[in-house]
């Protein structure tokens, strides 16, 4: 008996693939959210196994945990697939109950792991972040296993990426200092109170930060630091010379409406007491004008 064929599909497209079903997706967890700061190291491979490591800021151990389930999830040049094993360590500073924060002494370093099925990397990875006095940190190692036992050689690898990575988180927080300082520079550059000093003080094309080795941004980050630290000085300069000038400028016209004062009061009285006198003469004159008349004069003699 042959088999019947099977009927074509109704839409001329075909149909569409399924995604595979996960426990997430089983019960309807929603995917872990990335993280606002990540970074990650090169890839390390060795006799066919290779790793990588990602690393974000982090404060707490649940903060770690949702870390790691996205780096475990995470599908991207640095992490294509889902590795063999996702070691992860976290190492945060806490502030004591009952403590201001004020004094060293009110911290506490809290810090935790997970080697997740590679033995001891967890504790490979503290010891790690330890070394390289990282703090409020996350790190996550992902290998990809290609058969062959590395033995030692394992954690030593674990270590470098480890290290590449935390050294890009730490270049990541220091372009963002120095595109801190180059705002602020900016902003000192375009004071009115600098607007007499020549044009060298123009601003700076904008520099592409990105890919710069650690060292030379920490050169670059004093560098910024000397010229903020001069515009600043020649605004406050400029600014005392400016209300130095408005407190002469006001005392000039305190002293104007102090002698425009005077010489009012003095006109007021000049003029009361020359119109007294005028009156008196006035009256004197008519007096010698109505008394003593030529023509009546010459009349009664």
């Amino acid at each position: 008996m042959s088999k019947r064929a099977a009927s074509p599909p109704s839409s001329s497209q075909p149909p569409a693939k399924r995604a595979p079903a996960t426990l997430s997706t089983w019960l309807n967890v929603a995917a872990p959210t990335a993280p606002s700061i990540l970074v990650s190291s090169p890839p390390l491979t060795d006799r066919a196994s290779t790793f990588v490591c990602h690393a974000t800021t982090c404060t707490s151990s649940h903060a770690a945990t949702q870390f790691q389930s996205f780096v475990r999830a995470l599908r991207a040049p640095s992490h294509p697939t889902e590795s063999d094993h996702e070691m992860m360590a976290w190492r945060t500073m806490v502030l004591k109950v009952g403590k201001t924060g004020e004094d060293e002494g009110d911290w506490v370093v809290r810090y935790g792991s997970e080697d997740d099925g590679e033995k001891s990397s967890g504790a490979t990875l503290r010891k790690c972040l330890e070394e390289e006095a990282a703090v409020d940190v996350c790190v996550v190692v992902s290998r990809y296993y290609g058969g062959i036992m590395l033995g030692p050689d394992r954690f030593t690898h674990m270590r470098t990426v480890t290290t590449q990575a935390l050294s890009k988180l730490a270049v990541h927080f220091l372009v963002t200092e120095l595109r801190s300082l180059d705002t602020e520079i900016d902003s000192l550059i375009t004071s009115p109170f600098l607007y007499t000093i020549d044009s060298k003080l123009s601003i700076p094309p904008p520099v592409k930060y990105d890919g710069m080795p650690k060292d030379k941004v920490e050169r670059l980050i004093k560098a910024r630091e000397k010229r903020r630290d001069f515009l600043k000085g020649e605004v406050e300069k400029k600014e005392r010379e400016w209300e130095e000038k408005i407190r002469e400028e006001k005392e000039r016209e305190e002293a104007e409406k102090e002698l425009y004062k005077q010489l009012e009061l003095a006109v007021e009285g000049a003029v009361e007491f020359d119109g007294s006198e005028v009156g008196e003469e006035g009256l004197d004159g008519e007096q010698e004008q109505t008394g003593v008349d030529p023509e009546l004069k010459e009349v009664g003699s």
